[in-house]
């Protein structure tokens, strides 16, 4: 890595809310307030497809062949959204949750997805897109698994991330930030999974 910028993709005339990369590395997903998505080449820095959503803040996360866009929230985690998942290799979308979601995240295995909604954090298997387990916690803002998917971390609009081992009923709420930091707007684990 040297630093240096690659390509500059100008496909968005709105600010981009999300961009999240395939797991092969070949695409990735770009996201706007205007729930506008587009699929890109990521060597060719090209438009691949274009998704039109009819609801706002498009928020994005891939699994090895599934595409995730959660549109209809905001970016403070405090309104309900919906959940659509696309075959992004056909270009087809294969499915709309029946539940609410305005933040996304896959595991690393692609089994399962965890939504958000303002207040509640559902984990759906996708073998069958039915939701198995679920945590109230109000305005989450952001969602990230552990490399090992032992883990799912958040992050909320009020300054407190919780922590997730998913073989126990309930999480770890861990000390809020101090102000004014406040809101915690992205959470990630480092590479070998002991550090978040």
């Amino acid at each position: 890595i040297t630093g240096e910028l690659i390509a500059t993709c100008a496909g968005h005339s709105n600010a981009v809310m999300s961009v999240a990369f395939s797991p092969d590395g070949k695409y990735f997903a770009s996201g706007d307030e205007n729930g506008l998505v587009r699929l890109w080449d990521a060597q060719a820095h090209q438009i691949i497809f274009t998704i039109t959503t009819s609801k706002r803040f498009a928020y994005l996360a891939f699994s090895d062949h599934l595409l995730a866009i959660a549109t209809g929230g905001d970016p403070y985690g405090e309104s309900d959204g919906s959940v659509q998942l696309w075959n992004y290799a056909a270009g087809q979308m294969v499915s709309v949750l029946p539940e609410p979601g305005s933040r996304v995240a896959f595991s690393p295995d692609g089994k399962i997805l965890a939504t958000s909604d303002h207040r509640l954090i559902t984990l759906w298997h996708l073998e069958d897109l039915k939701p198995f387990n679920s945590f109230s916690n109000e305005d989450v803002i952001c969602l990230a698994f552990s490399p090992d998917g032992r883990f799912l971390a958040w992050g909320t609009d009020s300054g407190v991330a919780g922590l997730w081992e998913l073989t126990r009923q309930k999480p770890t709420i861990l000390p809020p930030t101090p102000k004014p930091a406040g809101k915690v707007f992205d959470v990630a684990f480092s590479p070998d999974g002991r550090l978040l």
